[in-house]
């Protein structure tokens, strides 16, 4: 099944934990999100509520090149955070990772 949250490319946190609480709703057991955005309460809840229901969060991890920034949800406890790699293990695009790793 997809969930889109924003159909033009830009998301904000409360449409990510709406899309996860979706997610989850219709019986998800693996949520992938594709962008990362300043978290909030909102959507911190959302990320534990699906931990609660038994579905793994796979997120990305640091979309915004050149930009120091703490990736959400991919930065919460309880999600799998993900960067493309090549067959070789190198990075595929610019990528600022999580402080937090």
């Amino acid at each position: 099944m997809v969930i889109t949250v924003a159909a033009d490319g830009s998301v904000a946190a409360a449409q990510l934990a709406a899309g996860i609480d979706l997610a989850v709703k219709e019986g998800a057991k693996v949520i992938c999100v594709g962008y990362t955005v300043r978290g909030n309460d909102r959507l911190r809840q959302a990320v534990q509520a699906a931990n609660r229901a038994g579905a793994i969060v796979v997120a990305a991890d640091g979309n915004r090149a050149g930009e120091t920034l703490a990736p959400f949800p991919a930065s919460y406890e309880g999600v799998l955070s993900a960067i493309p790699l090549g067959r070789d293990g190198t990075v595929l695009v610019s990528s600022t990772s999580s402080p937090h790793r």
